[in-house]
């Protein structure tokens, strides 16, 4: 891909990258307060701004369109913050009120069957079913990074649950 862009494009993408880079570094400092987060979706950010690159008719104030790329990204990050606490609270709770060793082996049990489940869907389903619930990406996410449609992703999601749903209820 780094190869697909002219000497002369790539030093164009260099200079908004200088130019763009630390006004967008602070702005989402100032609201993570985590360098690592802020490196990472601005990362991202800069990925997809390569990845849409030709698709980019004006290229003189892209500012906004950075900000936008980082706002979603940032957004995302935090449902899939938030989904991983809800996660872990309801293990803790359930592991509190439950406390026996068989209600953790019915558990582990069932996640293995998940699992299982998982493996045997077809390659793209898997990989949405991924996606969407184990990394937390939105449907128009998954849907702009596998070039699909949103409601592609939807049906194979709904198969996905459709097929966990039958072999955990067998």
């Amino acid at each position: 891909m780094i190869l697909s862009l002219s000497p002369a494009k790539r030093k164009e993408f260099n200079t908004i990258y200088h130019a763009t880079h630390g006004r967008l570094y602070n702005t989402f400092l100032k609201l993570t307060k985590d360098e690592t987060l802020v490196k990472d979706i601005l990362q991202q950010c800069y990925l997809k701004l390569w990845e849409n690159w030709e698709q980019i008719a004006d290229k003189t104030d892209i500012y906004p369109l950075l900000f936008t790329y980082s706002r979603n990204i940032f957004i995302d990050e935090l449902r899939k913050i938030k989904a991983r606490k809800t996660l872990l609270q309801h293990i803790s709770a359930s592991g509190e009120n439950s406390g026996s060793s068989e209600d953790h082996y019915i558990l582990k049990e069932c996640l293995a069957t998940v699992n299982t489940a998982v493996k045997h869907m077809p390659a793209r389903r898997r990989e949405v079913y991924k996606l969407a619930l184990e990394e937390g990406m939105s449907r128009r996410n998954i849907a702009d990074l596998l070039s699909l449609s949103p409601n592609t992703i939807d049906c194979h999601l709904q198969e996905a649950m459709k097929t966990i749903r039958t072999i955990v209820n067998s």
